[in-house]
């Protein structure tokens, strides 16, 4: 039995006390009071940890600022500019002049710029004696292609590669003293992690915090630590952050876990810079907070579903004790409880149940009377058989008497006749093989022969493939008794009939042809539409002579489903085609055919 708690009664009002008393105050205080704690605590977190990097975002200024100071110690310095400008007119005067003046100044930077990378000066004056590593020409240095108008004085980033480390280049080009004319180009190198290093706090751990840079169109610009973290995760997180969010920080929530994401523009370099951090485990102390309003809420259910339980008890036991005797009336118990006084849905179903035994007992002992009543019926129906067996018996002896006076003819269709009652008279078979049928129109066909002579013809042709196919008891000769006695009774010409079974395009296909008078047009269309109405409606209306037909299309319908197909052609005057057509998925074969 489903249980319904839509059901008037005493289960729904049961139902309904639980959700109204336990379930819904529970659920509704936990589920506000935790999205407050939580929701307040992990924005606070958010906000700050905004404005710390908003901090260092003015200590990464401060840097970049400080590298870029170092352009103007070259392009103010007149040694150096006379050096590339050629006015050394001998490699050794050129020589002197730069290890006296311009190398202290390359080494002076590096000493006070400890994170760069590289400084290096790229001449445009091929004549220029190489001064390696700090001068070199420009043909020597990355491809002069590269050195465009947009990335001239400003920091560029460039992922690394083959296991490299990303570094951020600054490329500005060094003009003679009159800004005239530019005499080569100045570039440093930063890595990646003098940025990043900045922003790096000591109470981090290891695999929680992540940085990525974002250019303009919100590209994520690859670092070369993806490699040891879950980058697809992060991806999605910075594209629902970019999707979701209007401010420069937000939360959100993947795989069970709470990230906060926090963004802030570095001019200086024209990229973003975002902070990833998952936040779980950072606040022990709001997990405490949270343990403790679940212990709480805990009591609080425990105590409500005390008293609900007391509530119910009264109800329950009375419930039990209804349900307890019910299962006594499989056992032939079919006393009734006895009702209390008490007016509620209880009394009043007990009151119904003992109606019900009552009815019960009465249609016991009905249908012990109606089986009684059947037992007879069928002995009656028994001695109604012997009559039909008699038939037989007789026609038997017939047949003997007939060989005895060597009357070979009476004594062959007194045997075909036979044949045929013993197969009529078997009508517990509900079910026999197509080769049966065969060779009941065969008995039935042979009889015809002896009343028709030679006016009639017949070909059996069944398919060596059909003869085990299970079928309805009788579904030929109705078909082929109509042909004889319908189709060929007052035909002049001589009779023919061909009944024949095989298979086509994977279908059973049973054919039976006559070339007698046939149907007219109108005839065979009321037909057809007899037999539609039949199937639709579900009732029987048989025209005049066909109810053979009528018959065999419902039990082929009923016994093979509505895909089986009961097909009359006939053409008035020249004979009549009836074919059913079964799909071979809904055939079945006989385990142990009859031989």
């Amino acid at each position: 039995m489903k249980w319904n708690i839509f059901q008037p009664g005493m289960v729904r009002k049961l139902f309904i006390s639980y959700i109204t008393i336990i379930l819904f105050p529970f659920c509704l205080l936990f589920g506000y009071l935790y999205l407050q704690i939580a929701g307040e605590v992990y924005r606070q977190y958010s906000e700050t940890e905004q404005l710390l990097l908003e901090k260092n975002l003015i200590t990464i200024q401060e840097k970049l600022d400080q590298y870029e100071a170092v352009h103007k110690l070259f392009q103010t310095n007149r040694v150096l500019l006379e050096l590339l400008s050629g006015d050394y007119y001998t490699p050794a005067d050129s020589m002197y002049h730069f290890l006296k003046y311009i190398r202290p100044l390359f080494e002076y930077v590096e000493l006070n710029t400890p994170d760069l990378k590289r400084l290096c000066l790229y001449s445009i004056n091929e004549n220029l004696s190489i001064l390696k590593p700090e001068i070199i020409h420009l043909s020597e240095g990355p491809n002069v292609g590269s050195f465009s108008e947009e990335i001239k004085g400003q920091w560029n980033f460039f992922p690394g590669e083959n296991n490299e480390e990303s570094s951020f280049h600054f490329l500005k080009p060094i003009f003679n003293n009159e800004y005239t004319r530019e005499l080569g180009f100045l570039e440093l190198q930063i890595p990646e992690t003098a940025i990043s290093n900045l922003v790096a706090r000591e109470d981090w751990e290891s695999g929680k915090e992540v940085l990525f840079y974002l250019d303009k169109e919100d590209k994520i610009l690859l670092t070369g630590s993806e490699n040891t973290m879950d980058f697809p995760l992060y991806k999605d997180l910075i594209q629902n952050f970019i999707n979701g969010n209007k401010s420069d920080f937000g939360i959100i929530r993947r795989t069970n876990k709470k990230y906060v994401i926090n963004r802030v523009e570095i001019e200086s370099i024209g990229l973003d810079l975002l902070l990833i951090q998952e936040v779980d485990g950072r606040f022990p102390g709001f997990k405490k907070k949270r343990d403790l309003v679940f212990l709480l809420l805990l009591v609080f259910l425990l105590l409500l579903t005390f008293v609900y339980q007391v509530i119910i008890y009264f109800y329950a036991r009375r419930i039990n004790a209804l349900a307890a005797h019910m299962k006594t009336i499989d056992k032939g118990n079919f006393n009734q409880i006895p009702v209390d006084h008490r007016k509620d849905e209880i009394t009043c179903l007990v009151g119904v149940f003992n109606d019900m035994i009552y009815r019960i007992d009465e249609l016991v002992n009905r249908v012990h009377k109606e089986e009684l009543m059947r037992k007879e019926i069928a002995y009656s129906a028994l001695q109604a058989q012997v009559k039909p067996h008699f038939i037989y018996n007789t026609l038997e002896t017939i047949r003997m008497l007939a060989e005895a006076n060597d009357d070979i003819n009476v004594a062959e269709l007194c045997y075909r006749f036979g044949l045929f009652i013993r197969y009529t008279l078997a009508s517990h078979k509900k079910e026999v093989t197509l080769k049966d049928e065969f060779d009941n129109i065969r008995n039935f066909i042979e009889i015809y022969h002896y009343r028709f002579g030679a006016r009639l013809e017949s070909v059996i042709a069944p398919g060596t493939e059909t003869l085990n196919i299970i079928c309805p008891w009788f579904l030929l000769q109705p078909i082929v008794e109509n042909s004889v006695i319908h189709g060929l009774s007052g035909n002049v010409r001589k009779g023919q009939i061909v009944v024949e079974s095989g298979f086509r395009d994977g279908k059973l296909v049973i054919s039976i042809t006559d070339n007698g008078r046939g149907i007219s047009g109108i005839k065979i269309k009321e037909l057809h539409n007899s037999l539609l109405k039949n199937e639709i409606s579900g009732e029987t209306d048989h025209l005049n002579g066909s109810l053979g037909v009528t018959n065999v299309y419902e039990r082929l319908k009923v016994f093979y489903g509505p895909e089986a197909q009961f097909i009359i052609d006939s053409e008035e005057g020249k004979g009549t085609v009836v074919m059913m057509i079964i799909p071979a998925e809904e055939l079945q074969y006989a385990e142990n055919p009859s031989c």
